[in-house]
């Protein structure tokens, strides 16, 4: 089903982190992030299971992790019938250099250095009616149309892009392949893979990523 798109609130959210194009493919009803303010600063998850290969067209990145998290937002689906539907956006980051936070997603935005460094962004939306506080769910996010549960949008980062991405993908695009697996879902660590593909893209290799939360007042 199609769904009215109103990405405006995270265009916001992003430029104001220097983040140049507004996570592109993101789709949503909208979204409401919580206030990432009195957070302490954070450490991302070790690194386990090998390297994150990603392709940009010609390029081959090994994307040794050095960082792995995962932040959650609180999203609107408005459906067709007029229905808005909560779930949550989850974004699966990592960076193969040192990447710390202390506010959340918008805090990932750091600077890549090393002529080899990259970064991935992977948008994801879970079922229906899940708050982002809730433990992601396992399974299967592929780059379908329908809602919920699919994958949202890839964006890649490289010391040339500086702060836009060098790949803006939106999970939908019809010669997509793939996308993300979680495994499981631990404490405050989840597991799994991706295994994405299209024409000019892939991103392959297994992930142990540090949820983030927002520190309690």
């Amino acid at each position: 089903m199609k769904k009215i798109l109103l990405v405006t609130g995270m265009a916001i959210l992003l430029a104001a982190c220097g983040g140049g194009n507004p996570g592109g493919g993101n789709t949503g009803g909208g979204n409401s992030a919580a206030s990432n303010s009195g957070s302490a600063p954070a450490n991302p998850a070790k690194p386990a299971g090998g390297a994150i290969e990603v392709k940009i067209k010609d390029k081959t990145y090994k994307l040794e992790p050095k960082a792995q998290w995962l932040f959650s937002e609180d999203w609107t689906v408005n459906m067709p019938d007029g229905k808005a539907v909560p779930t949550a956006m989850r974004y699966l980051v990592a960076a193969n250099y040192e990447l710390e936070t202390t506010y959340g997603r918008s805090n990932t935005m750091k600077k890549i250095e090393a002529a080899d460094g990259v970064r991935i962004m992977v948008a994801i939306e879970d079922k229906a009616d899940v708050k982002k506080d809730a433990p992601p769910t396992a399974g299967d996010y592929g780059p379908k149309t329908e809602e919920f549960q699919k994958l949202n949008n890839i964006q890649i980062f490289t010391k040339e892009s500086g702060m836009t991405p060098a790949a803006n993908i939106t999970g939908s695009n019809s010669d997509n392949k793939g996308g993300v697996k979680i495994t499981a879902v631990d404490g405050d660590t989840v597991t799994g893979e991706f295994d994405f593909s299209s024409t000019d893209y892939a991103i392959k290799g297994p992930f142990t990523a540090k949820i983030w939360k927002e520190a309690k007042k």
